[in-house]
């Protein structure tokens, strides 16, 4: 084992609790974190995870506070449609009996998306119910990415970490991801009034799915921070994919993989 991954199976020896709470370092979390998250795990769930924000003050790290959030209602709209596509390793809940029943960090191979590995293993093939949950009192805060380099190292590491993910997940984000790329090219090909109504579209579909989640986590906040984060999004879209094909190194936690 490495990595975090190795932390925590050493972490989760030391406990006699029959639930496991995980946060990393850099957390904030709410007063009632511990309780909402193991008074879920009551209901009969392996695992739970709460929702996970960044914070910070800067121009930058005001964008990344909404690519959470948009993030974060992307993971719980899957998980309400029955398909959920991963747990959040920062802010997560297991049960001491189906970490246990799953063999733990020891026996599951080793990767830098250890969340998501664990996920699988009590979710998807021990058959464990799952949660995201999606309110205030199940939400702590991360801090930002510093740079644009740590930000794409840290994109780079969810994409290899999605690779794994099941085919119907894959689809659907795959469907988001083309959204942007299909936009640029109805610019080129379609007459303006035409293109100005998918694109007006996309904005309203944007700001509607970011607006129910900030009411949700009660922010609304964050949203005055929209029209500059639409176009950053934008862009994110553009640039991602060329990020992946032209660098596949990740650096995570001062090692390279």
């Amino acid at each position: 084992m490495k990595a975090k991954q190795n932390v925590l199976a050493q972490l989760a020896k030391q406990t006699s609790f029959s639930n496991i709470l995980i946060c990393d370092a850099d957390m904030q979390v709410h007063p009632l974190w511990a309780r909402t998250l193991a008074g879920e795990l009551e209901k009969d769930f392996g695992m739970v995870c709460g929702t996970t924000i960044v914070a910070g003050t800067t121009f930058f790290s005001r964008m990344q506070t909404l690519d959470w959030l948009m993030g974060m209602s992307i993971a719980k709209s899957h998980s309400v449609m029955g398909i959920p596509i991963t747990g959040v390793g920062n802010n997560m809940a297991v049960t001491k009996e189906a970490y246990e029943g799953v063999g733990g960090y020891e026996k599951l191979p080793f990767s830098i998306t250890e969340d998501y590995k664990l996920f699988q293993a009590i979710h998807e093939k021990a058959g464990w119910k799952y949660r995201q949950l999606f309110h205030e009192s199940s939400l702590s805060f991360t801090v930002a990415a510093k740079d644009i380099s740590q930000w794409l190292g840290q994109r780079r590491r969810w994409f290899r970490g999605g690779a794994e993910i099941a085919w119907y997940n894959k689809t659907l984000l795959l469907f988001n991801a083309i959204v942007m790329p299909i936009l640029v090219c109805a610019l080129f090909l379609l007459p303006l009034k035409s293109f100005l109504v998918f694109w007006s579209m996309k904005l309203i579909a944007d700001f509607c799915f970011l607006l129910i989640a900030s009411m949700k986590l009660n922010n609304l906040g964050w949203m005055k921070w929209f029209p500059l984060f639409e176009m950053y999004y934008q862009v994110v879209a553009l640039v991602l994919p060329f990020n992946q094909i032209l660098f596949s190194t990740v650096n995570w936690k001062g090692r390279k993989y």
